[in-house]
């Protein structure tokens, strides 16, 4: 008897292959592992970034090879690149003149490229994430084609309700946004463990280095207060080598603080998807977010590869790490918003936890056995059950 494959289309507006987005990130950790455990996935994705470069750019700089087919509709012309990545079929779409049309029109030219996907392919789950203007519509497609709803839980929509109320789950990141849903709108919801597929998260431990403190900079949660960590380090502790993982901008961003760093100093590595290429380099990972809400899949895939955390107890930033590392304060007046340098008051004690771990070998040891442990009890299996039950 054949058995035939469970179909699921992740639609979403933001590039899918953007290496700076946690919900990115987390898109594509779930469209791999569904993949991987036979389902049939395709993804339709729109250009959003937030970097200063083209589709082709983006898809370049990671070394992943496209098709572009050029089309119009409702009078606006786009490309569709096409283009196979973590073992999934995507189409990133673009519009060719992004500036000549209104950004309604855009819109509904996506919307349209997007129904005509729906309506071919027919797919078993509809699995949309981000602006209610453009999932609420998808979601009408979705019931017309009789595909189960689901949303998943956007961390800068987190205070949007729409969204979430009408699917008929929501996929949720942590226990904290759970407890929201069902709270908040009784919304029934499936906590997502963290799906770290091994092929680019997994270090061989035969390879690990542990030459680094490490911070991987989205440039809205916490370059201010890692800039002033590492104006300290650098003269306190020089013996401490720093890695700083980003796009190109990454030394003018953190010229812009004012802090006193000689860049020469730091280790720059463009930031990519093989997450563990540069997790094999780091003994300590920081993670100093000023995020409320904080979707981070790169401190679960160091706690899984045993790599201390150092990380702030912003939203649920601090129940991620639990006992693999150490949660510190930050003051209220650090927000996304904010731009000055701390004082060395404000990260005393985050220089003090820097310090003791990077020269402690045995409590690092321990933090990170730790943080393996709790690990191994991730499972996409209940993730896996509960969409088939649907």
């Amino acid at each position: 008897m054949c058995v035939k494959k469970k179909r699921a289309l992740i639609t979403h507006y933001h590039c899918h292959v953007d290496p700076q987005s946690g919900d990115a990130i987390r898109l594509r950790d779930l469209s791999e592992t569904l993949a991987e455990h036979g389902w049939e996935v395709r993804v339709f994705c729109g250009p959003s970034s937030g970097r200063e470069m083209s589709s082709d750019e983006l898809l370049d700089e990671q070394g992943i090879q496209f098709k572009k087919y050029s089309a119009t509709n409702s009078d606006v012309p786009f490309e569709l690149l096409m283009f196979r990545a973590f073992g999934v079929n995507c189409g990133l779409w673009a519009p060719q003149m992004p500036h000549s049309a209104s950004e309604s029109d855009v819109r509904e030219a996506w919307l349209y490229s997007c129904r005509e996907l729906i309506e071919t392919w027919k797919p078993n789950h509809v699995i949309m994430h981000g602006l209610f203007a453009m999932s609420e519509p998808v979601m009408t497609m979705a019931t017309q084609v009789g595909a189960t709803r689901i949303a998943c839980y956007d961390t800068s929509l987190s205070t949007s309700e729409d969204l979430y109320a009408d699917a008929d789950i929501t996929l949720a990141t942590s226990s904290h946004q759970r407890r929201r849903l069902h709270h908040g709108l009784r919304q029934d919801s499936l906590l997502l463990d963290p799906l770290l597929p091994v092929r680019r998260y997994s270090c061989d431990v035969n390879e690990r280095r542990e030459s680094f403190l490490t911070f991987v900079e989205p440039q809205t949660k916490g370059i201010w207060i890692y800039a002033k960590i590492a104006e300290v380090l650098q003269y306190r502790r020089p013996d401490i080598p720093l890695l700083i993982v980003g796009d190109q901008n990454v030394p003018a961003y953190l010229e812009s603080t004012g802090a006193r760093i000689s860049t020469q100093r730091l280790t720059f590595l463009r930031q990519h998807t093989i997450t563990k290429e540069y997790l094999n380099e780091t003994r300590l990972l920081l993670a100093p977010s000023v995020a409320g809400d904080t979707c981070n899949p790169i401190v679960s895939a160091a706690i899984a590869n045993g790599i201390p955390v150092i990380g702030s107890n912003r939203g649920t930033l601090s129940e991620v790490i639990g006992d693999a590392g150490l949660s510190l304060n930050l003051p209220n007046q650090f927000t996304l918003e904010s731009c000055e340098l701390p004082s060395l008051a404000d990260i005393s004690s985050w220089l003090e936890a820097i310090v003791l771990l990077w020269d402690d070998r045995e409590a690092r040891k321990q933090l990170g056995q730790s943080g393996q442990g709790r690990s191994r009890q991730w499972s996409v299996k209940p993730l896996l059950e509960r969409l088939e039950s649907l």
